[in-house]
């Protein structure tokens, strides 16, 4: 199956969400995801297979099992475009670790393609809500912790 099949099935598959259709569309998604598992053969190509797996997985709001098929395509191939970005965007829209994201796109994307608009885009947003976050709050149980401490005498 080639890139531009599978593009075709998982942008199907989105066409048929749009309309409300989940269950057709869970059916591509289910039968693209073990064609993919079916051609893992420990070899470059699997990082592809997984970056296009962990798109099929985030499309059924698998985010977490997705993040762990764009690392497994990440340590197939560490300067692969689609992984890095797909984690990026996972971790900045869905996952409210804008952190993370940051993280990626100054140490990977951005280096990688200086002058991607996309990508110093994300970055900015990445800033934004780390700064209206503001400085992270002290854990409940550490606030107890020390409200427990013996008054001064």
């Amino acid at each position: 199956m080639t890139q531009d099949e599978i593009e075709e099935l998982l942008n199907g598959a989105m066409d048929l969400m749009a309309d409300f259709r989940e269950d057709e569309a869970e059916e591509i998604i289910n039968t693209l995801i073990a064609q993919l598992k079916s051609k893992m053969n420990s070899t470059p190509e699997d990082a592809d297979r997984y970056y296009y797996w962990g798109r099929s997985l985030a499309l059924l709001e698998e985010n977490e099992q997705a993040l762990l098929r764009f690392e497994k395509a990440l340590k197939a191939k560490p300067d692969h475009e689609g992984a890095l970005w797909e984690t990026t965007t996972l971790l900045l829209y869905e996952l409210d670790r804008p952190e993370g994201a940051k993280a990626i796109l100054e140490q990977s994307l951005i280096p990688l393609f200086p002058g991607n608009e996309l990508y110093t885009e994300a970055l900015a947003a990445a800033e934004t809500l780390i700064r209206r976050r503001g400085p992270k709050a002290m854990p409940k149980d550490v606030e107890e912790e020390d409200s427990e401490e013996a008054p001064p005498r």
